[in-house]
């Protein structure tokens, strides 16, 4: 059988689109397109995360014997210590309108602002759009609370439908490592996401 981290993206859309495939609660918010969901867990002890595989690369040139217990118990006590810090964002794609509404709503909150410059060549005014950052930075906190349905703690605790918020402080208050890693994850649900939802709207009639 093949893992789901090994699916290929035509093969999740399948997967969604197979006759057993069914969310109710899909159908009564008016949405029947069931979208990808997956799962990554970030680690906010990054230099704990860091120091264990250099001490696995280091037992593994070891042979049996006190030094290799020891640093085998130090491996054992680091991974508890690094399972202290493991927070499990359950994830789910969203659909193209979503995404478009997040748009839409930044650009409402941060107005497009212009600088403006005579063209001496044309004697008209040229408008360049200046940069917002509070504007990405709001839509990307939006965009990704959007993929989030649940954050759960290391003691089982869950946080459900995480804030805009929440969202931001994780992208710029986490280690650079586990943001990106958590991106991957979001980004190949987006693509798993854009796929099916072309899928069905095109031809999945044909299909069934």
């Amino acid at each position: 059988m093949t893992s789901d981290d090994n699916k290929t993206v035509e093969e999740k859309v399948d997967e969604l689109q197979s006759p057993d495939t069914f969310d109710f609660i899909s159908v009564l918010s008016g949405d029947t397109r069931s979208y990808p969901k997956d799962e990554v867990t970030v680690f906010l002890d990054e230099q704990t995360a860091h120091t264990i595989p250099k001490l696995e690369a280091k037992a593994a040139g070891m042979d049996s014997g006190e030094k290799f217990d020891t640093v085998t118990k130090q491996i054992t006590e680091l991974r508890k210590k690094l399972a202290g810090s493991a927070y499990k964002f359950r994830l789910t794609g969203i659909s193209q309108d979503m995404k478009e509404t997040v748009l839409k709503s930044a650009q409402e909150k941060f107005p497009t602002k212009y600088d403006t410059n005579k063209n001496f060549l044309t004697g008209g005014i040229d408008r360049t759009e200046k940069p917002n950052p509070e504007r990405d930075r709001y839509f990307s906190s939006v965009l990704y609370q959007a993929h989030v349905e649940q954050i759960v703690a290391p003691d089982g605790a869950v946080d459900t439908a995480p804030t805009a918020e929440t969202m931001d402080a994780f992208l710029r208050k986490a280690p650079e490592s586990q943001v990106m890693r958590f991106l991957d994850v979001v980004h190949g649900l987006q693509v798993t996401a854009e796929t099916f939802e072309a899928a069905t709207n095109e031809d999945f009639l044909v299909k069934s």
